[in-house]
């Protein structure tokens, strides 16, 4: 379905339920159809149930989260689901007459899914902006579409990366090591002391801190960055306690190098620097992506001043994805690179090349899913994958329209299985920043779980429009859900992080 057919979808939906409740009069002279600019957009928005053209903008999410069945009970704050952690076989997968034979033996749990509440906060739309549209244009109708969309959006960051728990000290007891680098030019100054600090972020944060454009990549080889100029960030929200301070003497011309202990709960890093001791009194210089190491070329002095304590944790959210294969007993695959991808110079990448190995033996075959990865890490793995070509007896011959031009280098878009050759689609995922690749597979052989898929949204209500009394003279609407995350089978699922930009 096409944006324009969605959006007559959903006009046609709203008129209905305007005219209903003793909405406006439809104004059809040209003087009155006429598009005004009082349509507030503070956040989303819902009248009534919005399920159903929530499923229309399916088109809109990435596939893995297309993917994942929602079900709705209507009641109940808590679901309790058989979560499956370990498969192994165990006796004979012969019996003796009258002998219960036991071939494989699944090791299963009954955890609860966490419900959280997603808001859009409020939107205004004014009277003058539906009387005036009339049957030029629903201006309700318009808001509902672009809010609802806006809010799918935002709930595909907290399945991928939701988080209730702190995500504690990623380097309390590891202090940051620091030093100085001469072999790439910085502007560190003699007889100045750098005093460093780290902090993690959850996925949630660094959503945020992309769209705040606070996020940078480190070079190549050399995981040099620049001090943006004045970054600003939200701290209470997503931000971990502040890692134990290291302290470097500077030397004119110089860089200063950090690095410390990865977590793969941890989405990102933001690094503090400052001339005195103390959080509060270091500068925010930039946020990173999963890689644990990092060459800052320069200070800056403009950045927000360091919040102490840990500011992780979010009681209304529900664990997201992350935070689920993170959790104790879990048993999915979670391994640090801690450097750049290798290529097997055989058309794959030997990590991720372990990795789903290691996920299909232990789970008797699964080899269908997705691969997503970060901005950035997708270049990064199609060049990885491209190693070796020179050597290669394959040749490319490609056939161009007239007037139309070729586009060089390669662009990975499927991952071929180590094991099955089975075709994996990549996947950017935009809430995702460098330095993580998550194995996300998309079917569960085991029937003892109760459902067709490892992943599964449990929901109180789905997407609500609330619309709030008319005051002044406008009313304002609320975008809302309740609903919580399960993983049926998560030794099945796999973490790559502190992997390097290459």
């Amino acid at each position: 379905m096409t944006n324009a057919q969605l959006m007559e979808l959903a006009i046609a939906e709203q008129r209905k339920l305007v005219m209903a409740t003793g909405g406006f009069k439809p104004i059809t002279s040209p003087e009155d159809a006429q598009k005004t600019d009082t349509i507030g957009l503070a956040a989303n928005l819902y009248g009534y149930s919005l399920e159903q053209p929530a499923k229309q903008l399916i088109p809109f999410l990435p596939a893995w989260v297309q993917s994942l069945p929602r079900q709705v009970m209507g009641t109940g704050l808590v679901a309790e689901y058989r979560r499956i952690t370990n498969v192994a076989q165990t006796g004979k997968s012969t019996a003796a007459e009258g002998v219960v034979g036991a071939a494989v033996t699944l090791t299963t749990d009954k955890p609860t899914v966490s419900m959280g509440n997603l808001s859009s906060g409020l939107f205004d739309v004014t009277l003058e902006a539906q009387y005036t549209a009339g049957a030029f244009e629903d201006a309700l109708a318009r808001a509902t579409t672009l809010s609802l969309l806006q809010a799918r959006r935002s709930e595909t960051a907290h399945i991928l990366g939701g988080n209730v728990t702190a995500l504690g000290a990623v380097d309390a007891v590891n202090a940051v090591t620091i030093g100085v680098s001469s072999a790439i030019a910085g502007n560190l100054a003699t007889g100045t002391t750098y005093y460093a600090y780290i902090k993690s972020l959850t996925a949630m944060a660094m959503q945020k801190a992309i769209l705040g454009q606070i996020v940078v990549i480190p070079a190549a080889t050399t995981k040099a960055v620049a001090s943006l100029t004045a970054p600003t960030a939200d701290q209470t929200d997503g931000w971990g306690i502040e890692s134990t301070v290291a302290s470097q003497a500077g030397t004119t011309g110089d860089s200063l190098t950090l690095s410390w202990t990865p977590s793969p709960k941890a989405a990102g890093y933001a690094i503090f620097v400052g001339t005195t001791t103390g959080i509060t009194n270091a500068k925010l210089q930039c946020v990173i992506g999963s890689q644990a190491s990092i060459v800052l070329t320069n200070i800056t002095t403009g950045g927000d001043a360091g919040v102490s304590g840990d500011n992780s944790a979010d009681a209304n959210d529900f664990p997201g994805l992350i935070a689920l294969l993170n959790a104790s007993g879990s048993g999915a695959y979670i391994k640090a690179v801690s450097g750049t991808l290798t290529a097997d110079n055989a058309g794959g990448i030997t990590q991720i090349n372990t990795m789903l190995t290691t996920c299909y033996l232990q789970q008797l075959g699964i080899d269908k899913g997705y691969l997503i990865v970060g901005m950035g890490d997708r270049q990064a793995l199609s060049r990885a994958l491209g190693t070796g070509a020179s050597s290669s007896n394959v040749r490319y011959v490609i056939n161009l329209p007239e007037g139309q031009d070729a586009t060089g280098g390669i662009f990975a878009d499927f991952y071929k299985h180590p094991i099955t050759g089975a075709k994996i689609p990549i996947i950017t995922d935009p809430n995702l920043a460098h330095g993580m690749i998550l194995w996300v597979p998309t079917e569960i052989p085991y029937i003892a779980a109760d459902v067709p898929s490892p992943l599964k949204m449990f929901l109180t209500f789905d997407w609500m429009l609330l619309p709030y009394a008319l005051v002044a003279p406008k009313r304002s609407y609320e975008a809302r859900m309740r609903g919580g995350l399960a993983c049926y089978l998560p030794p099945a699922f796999g973490i790559l992080y502190d992997i390097y930009f290459s």
